[in-house]
């Protein structure tokens, strides 16, 4: 750009750290906000060369993203210099997906205080969700916004309604411009319908877990011959056991009554025992059509991700009393409790927050499995194909050992063990009239 001076390689700091940045400023004397990118992957790794596949993906997808650019500059998850300059307001504004880090040093979010917008991508399990949702909730910040969309994990941070709320918060708050942005309700939300991947209508709400949540109690059972989630409390006890690493339990709802939306964070309580010194559970939320066809969703990077997911070691059961809420069990992960052979552990699991609103006649479905979750994808592949949870799976043998992780598990139901599956629905009063709420799973649980 011949209105654009480039220097590369410019050291930033002025202690003893040398940090290098490029640097991208217009052939003026005015002064401009800063506007920095900071990420891992190499700031002069060009995007359509580096990462090919997704700038093909990206650019096939959406023919006409940032209008005006010639796409030249840029590298992978930075912003497109062309895009913001000149005049340029605004920044890559996930730092809240990145505050998440190690057990040391622990992030104490009464410090976090500066002004922030949070975007997580709805379907992005075992990534930066949990960190956006935990930034947005306990912060300290007066001001912060949390917005929520579907798609893959780098498209809406390009797309024009995703750079335009980014230019919209930074010009409030670097140039203190009145453009209506402190008016902004602090969620807003992309609602996601089965089947339909490019029609998202945008709702605004005033906190999360949305203030409109309702808790519904439903329950898991074993009786019989099947594996049920039921609106009715189990009248007998009842037990399931199948092979840790063998094939999943479901337990599948009736049809659902009326369109019904499902918004929020989940939990699930399990009681269960193992045949070894530990167990590996992972819990995944589904929905199903009425003929059977799944619904789910392009996932941060997966074309077909499920609704919700969770996992949790039987050994990191134990809870933080102070921090953990019905819908958010904390666990505190600072000692491993032992795991009795054959002995039923009461178990917390947290799952991942989702939104969905369900046609009438849908069944929700809940996995139960002792490795991640995974569908068949038929045929030979010769490179990586996501099957469901991306490649954020739980599949080292150092870490897991069949030994350990393997064996008989039992899950007992009803009785003295009947505790309530409990998630928030209700009807939908009309199309374009969403009644939301949130979600949350309380369940006795069969492994």
């Amino acid at each position: 750009m011949d209105k654009m001076i480039i220097e590369r390689d410019v050291p930033i700091l002025s202690d003893d750290t040398t940090l290098r940045a490029d640097i991208f400023r217009p052939k003026d004397s005015f002064q401009y906000p800063v506007i920095m990118t900071m990420g891992p992957y190499g700031k002069g790794n060009e995007y359509k060369t580096g990462y090919a596949a997704q700038w093909k993906w990206l650019t096939t997808t959406h023919p006409n993203i940032l209008p005006g650019s010639s796409r030249s500059f840029m590298t992978w998850e930075t912003v497109d210099p062309e895009t913001w300059f000149p005049g340029a307001t605004s920044s890559s504004v996930w730092t809240p997906e990145v505050l998440g880090g190690r057990q040391d040093p622990i992030l104490d979010w009464s410090k976090l205080t500066v002004p922030f917008l949070s975007a997580t991508n709805l379907a992005g399990f075992g990534l930066h969700p949990r960190g956006n949702f935990e930034a947005f909730m306990h912060a300290a910040s007066e001001h912060k916004w949390l917005e929520c969309h579907p798609g893959r994990h780098e498209e809406w941070f390009y797309l024009e309604q995703g750079i335009d709320i980014q230019k919209r918060f930074l010009d409030c708050f670097l140039k203190d411009l009145k453009n209506g942005w402190m008016e902004e309700a602090p969620v807003s939300l992309r609602l996601r319908r089965p089947f339909e991947d490019n029609e998202f209508e945008l709702r605004r709400e005033e906190a999360w877990p949305l203030s409109s949540t309702q808790w519904t109690e439903t329950y898991l059972s074993a009786a019989g011959d099947a594996t049920t989630l039921s609106w009715n409390e189990p009248g007998t006890a009842s037990s399931v056991s199948s092979d840790a690493l063998g094939k999943p339990l479901t337990f599948l709802s009736p049809p659902l009554e009326s369109e019904t939306e499902i918004t929020g964070p989940l939990a699930a309580k399990l009681f269960t025992s193992s045949s070894t010194a530990d167990m590996d559970l992972f819990v995944t939320l589904q929905a199903f059509s009425p003929e059977g066809k799944e619904a789910d969703f392009q996932g941060t990077v997966g074309p077909h991700t499920p609704l919700a997911q969770s996992w949790l070691w039987a050994s990191h059961r134990k809870l933080d009393p102070a921090k953990s809420l019905p819908y958010r069990p904390y666990h505190s992960h600072d000692e491993i409790s032992p795991v009795k052979l054959n002995e039923v552990y009461e178990l917390n699991v947290e799952i991942w927050p989702t939104s969905i609103i369900l046609p009438a006649g849908f069944r929700l479905a809940l996995q139960i499995s002792g490795k991640p979750f995974e569908r068949e994808v038929p045929g030979k592949h010769e490179v990586w194909v996501a099957k469901g949870s991306g490649p954020w799976l739980h599949t080292n043998v150092e870490d897991r050992p069949e030994s350990i992780f393997g064996g008989r598990r039992t899950v007992h139901t009803g009785g003295e063990y009947a505790i309530q599956f409990a998630y928030t629905y209700h009807s939908v009063a009309a199309i374009g009239d969403v009644t939301p709420f949130g979600l949350r799973i309380e369940e006795i649980y069969q492994f």
